[in-house]
């Protein structure tokens, strides 16, 4: 990771045990310094937590103070944080990757959600199942541009059933590869729960 430059991280790890759910502080566990931070999003406020790299406990704390507590977060399956890292270097992230399904959205519709697919390797955004979207969902993937860091949307083509990187109805469908462990911005517009899984 480069120095001063956000990076957005699926976590596509389930639990090691039932009912376990896996933390940031047993998944974000090493290459991480003095100054590195996480900001993790709590969808019930809309807003991002920070957390911040504690040299001291050697682990994720909510305050910058060296004598801070380690922070108890969970990280559901699917979840997605933000790292940024103050100087550059290589993280690792330890966890267990098994293909399963990852839900987002509400009932009321109208919701920002950040997910990843759970998967242990590389898939095209149109060979993900998708279930529940509709007529107005718009994903977003982070991409890096000649203008530094933009996210670029595509849209949910009811016609088609699958993601298109234009609104109109006779669009053809994108050949966009989603990485392992990356992350996808979802506002799903549409009411009802949204699931994704990889198709076997």
């Amino acid at each position: 990771m480069q120095a001063g430059k956000w990076y957005q991280i699926g976590t596509p790890f389930v639990a090691l045990e039932d009912g376990v759910t896996p933390t940031l502080n047993t998944v974000f566990t090493d290459g991480f310094s003095v100054g590195d931070s996480v900001r993790i999003l709590d969808p019930s406020r809309g807003i991002f937590i920070p957390y911040y790299w504690n040299q001291a406990q050697n682990g994720w704390s909510e305050s910058t103070r060296p004598n801070a507590a380690l922070a108890s977060v969970e990280l559901a399956i699917g979840e997605a944080v933000y790292i940024q890292k103050a100087s550059a270097g290589v993280v690792t992230l330890k966890g267990k990757v098994e293909a399963t399904q990852v839900e987002f959205g509400t009932e009321e519709g109208q919701s920002w959600n950040q997910v990843v697919l759970v998967w242990p390797q590389k898939t095209s955004l149109n060979e993900i199942a998708w279930e529940g979207m509709g007529l107005g969902d718009t994903l977003y993937l982070l991409n890096d541009g000649a203008d530094g860091q933009i996210f670029v949307p595509y849209y949910w083509n009811t016609r088609q059933n699958g993601w298109c990187d234009s609104t109109r109805p006779n669009a053809s469908l994108v050949d966009v590869d989603i990485d392992v462990g990356q992350a996808m911005y979802i506002n799903k517009q549409t009411s009802g729960t949204g699931k994704l899984e990889p198709v076997l």
